[in-house]
C-alpha cells in the first residue's frame, strides 16, 4: 500500500487526494452522526451557516483533511527527510483523520489542526531562513486565527514566544512581530464581530466558555470510542519510541527541528483536553503532527515490510471501525 506513496510526484499527490476520499466512502453507505461541537467564534459562524447539513459538514472536513495531509507532507520533504522524499506522511494522516466515523462531520479541530501546522511550518523556517520577520508575523497571525475556531489553541502562545528565541537570533523585534500578527488577526475578527453586533458572543465563546479542563471525558463511552482511543494511544507510543531513531545521522539543524515537532505534538495533545466535552474527536488536534512523525518513520525504515505491515493494521482498524461498529 505505502509503495503507491513513495515518491513526491504530482501523480502521488493526486492519488493521495483520491485515497482520502475513498477512505471516507462510508459516508455514502450508512447514516453518519452529526456531532454538535463547542468551538470558537469563527467555528460558530461556520456551524450556523450549514445548520444541520451533513453533506456540507462532511465535504468541508474532507477538504481540510486533504489540505492538512498535503501540507504536512511538504513539511517532511522540506525540513526532515534527506533522501526519502515521499507523501507517506499524508497517507498516514488520511488514516488518522478518518479512523472513526465521528471524524467525518466538521469539528473545530479540523480548522485548529490546519492552522497549527501552518504555525509549525513557519516555526521551522526560522531555523533555515535569514530574514525571518514575515515568519514571526505569520506565527502570531495563524495561531490567533486558529484559536478563533478552537479557543484553547491560544495556550500555544507562551510556548511560541519563548521557543522562537532559540530558533533564531533572539530579538525584541521578533517578539513584536509575533504580537503584531496576533493583534492583526484578533483585530480583523473583532471588527467583524462589532459590525455584526456579536461582540458579546465573541467574548463568550473565546474566553468565558472557551476553556475547561477535562470536565466531561467520554473516550470510553462506547466500543467505537474505545477502539479509537486505544488506536491513538498506540500511535503516540510508536511516535515517542521513534524519537531516538528520528535523530540518527541528522544535522544539528534537523535535530532541532525534530525536537520542535515533538514539542508541538506534546503541547497539542495537552491542549486537546482544555474543553467542555472531550470526545475522541479531540485526537484530531495532535493528529497532523503525529502523522508527520509516523509517516517520516515509515519513509526511512530500512525494513520496508515492517512499515507496510503496520500501515495495513492501521487500515484494518479503520475498516473495522467504519463497517463493523454501530454508532
Amino acid at each position: 500500500m505505502l509503495q503507491l506513496f513513495r515518491t513526491n510526484s504530482i501523480v502521488s499527490f493526486g492519488l493521495l487526494m483520491i485515497y482520502i476520499v475513498l477512505l471516507r466512502v462510508a459516508y455514502f453507505l450508512k447514516p453518519l452522526p452529526l456531532t454538535d461541537h463547542d468551538g470558537g467564534y469563527l467555528f460558530h459562524i461556520f456551524q450556523s451557516q450549514w445548520q444541520n447539513s451533513i453533506t456540507i459538514s462532511f465535504w468541508t472536513a474532507t477538504f481540510l483533511l486533504i489540505t492538512t495531509a498535503v501540507y504536512i507532507t511538504r513539511l517532511g520533504i522540506m525540513h526532515i527527510t534527506t533522501t526519502s522524499k515521499t507523501v507517506i506522511p499524508g497517507a498516514v494522516m488520511a488514516i488518522l483523520g478518518s479512523v472513526s466515523l465521528l471524524y467525518f462531520p466538521l469539528a473545530p479541530y479540523h480548522f485548529a489542526g490546519l492552522f497549527m501546522v501552518f504555525v509549525l511550518g513557519n516555526f521551522l523556517n526560522l531555523q533555515s531562513i535569514k530574514d525571518t520577520s514575515l515568519y514571526h508575523f505569520n506565527i502570531g497571525f495563524h495561531i490567533a486565527f486558529g484559536s478563533m475556531f478552537f479557543a484553547p489553541l491560544a495556550l500555544f502562545i507562551p510556548y511560541l514566544m519563548i521557543r522562537q528565541s532559540s530558533m533564531g537570533k533572539p530579538t525584541f523585534e521578533s517578539q513584536v512581530q509575533l504580537l503584531t500578527g496576533l493583534a492583526v488577526a484578533l483585530g480583523l475578527v473583532m471588527t467583524y464581530a462589532f459590525m455584526t453586533d456579536s461582540l458579546h458572543l465573541f467574548w463568550q465563546l473565546q474566553w468565558t466558555n472557551g476553556l475547561y479542563f477535562l470536565k466531561n471525558l467520554t473516550w470510553f463511552d462506547d466500543l467505537s470510542q474505545q477502539i479509537t482511543t486505544i488506536f491513538f494511544f498506540l500511535c503516540f507510543a510508536f511516535a515517542f519510541f521513534k524519537f531516538g531513531t528520528m535523530n540518527l545521522s541528522r544535522s544539528l539543524t534537523t535535530k532541532r527541528k525534530i525536537s520542535v515537532i515533538y514539542e508541538f505534538l506534546l503541547i497539542a495533545t495537552l491542549i486537546a483536553f482544555f474543553q467542555k466535552d472531550s470526545y475522541v474527536t479531540s485526537f484530531l488536534l495532535p493528529a497532523p503532527i503525529l502523522a508527520l512523525i509516523i509517516g517520516m518513520s515509515f519513509s526511512e525504515m530500512k525494513k520496508v515490510l515492517v512499515g507496510e505491515l503496520i500501515y495495513m493494521l492501521m487500515l484494518i482498524v479503520l475498516l473495522f471501525s467504519h463497517f463493523y461498529i454501530s454508532y
